[in-house]
């Protein structure tokens, strides 16, 4: 369980990293960042053990990833 609280808060992170070097569209790049950590992320995961997640939680969790990445795409676009 804190594995995942911890790929979300680096989804949210990777999202405010993009944003900041982003010099428009900070959003859609905290997305793609957010799902390339989590399409490196499940790549490892199902290396080890393919059996290990479905299909569908899969799809679920990259649709939260685009949106950790969006909040933190949106956060990092607030330019102090």
């Amino acid at each position: 369980v804190e594995v995942a609280f911890l790929q979300f808060f680096a989804q949210v992170l990777a999202g405010y990293v993009a944003a900041r070097f982003a010099g428009r569209d900070a959003v859609i790049h905290g997305s793609f960042a957010a799902l390339l950590l989590y399409l490196v992320g499940s790549a490892i995961t199902l290396a080890a053990d393919p059996d290990a997640v479905s299909m569908v939680t899969l799809a679920l969790f990259a649709v939260v990833a685009a949106i950790l990445g969006s909040a933190g795409g949106l956060l990092g676009d607030r330019r102090a």
